[in-house]
């Protein structure tokens, strides 16, 4: 079973991990951005998600889990009074 979080399965995972994590996420994310996209600095590159958690199922059992959207690029202005363009990213490469 892969590791999430502080070392525990994904399937034991307490629900801050998974904020800890998304922060290294969007750090990932923008430092892909800035190497791929010849960025000046990492805050040039605008990334968003959107997370929920679903306490529930259709049983009304409970059942904790969360539903993710993320972006696999990012938005960057060109030029200051431009409008935002998005650049999607290549996948990141699989750890090993």
């Amino acid at each position: 079973m892969r590791e999430f979080g502080r070392g525990r399965p994904v399937g034991r995972a307490a629900p801050w991990d998974f904020f800890e994590n998304a922060g290294g996420l969007r750090r990932s994310v923008k430092r892909r951005a800035k190497k791929s996209l010849c960025l000046a600095t990492v805050a040039e590159a605008l990334t968003a998600a959107v997370s929920v958690i679903q306490r529930g199922d259709s049983a009304l059992r409970l059942n904790v889990h969360f539903h993710v959207l993320a972006l696999d690029g990012v938005y960057v202005r060109e030029e200051p009074d431009a409008p935002l363009v998005f650049h999607p990213l290549a996948a990141r490469p699989p750890r090993k």
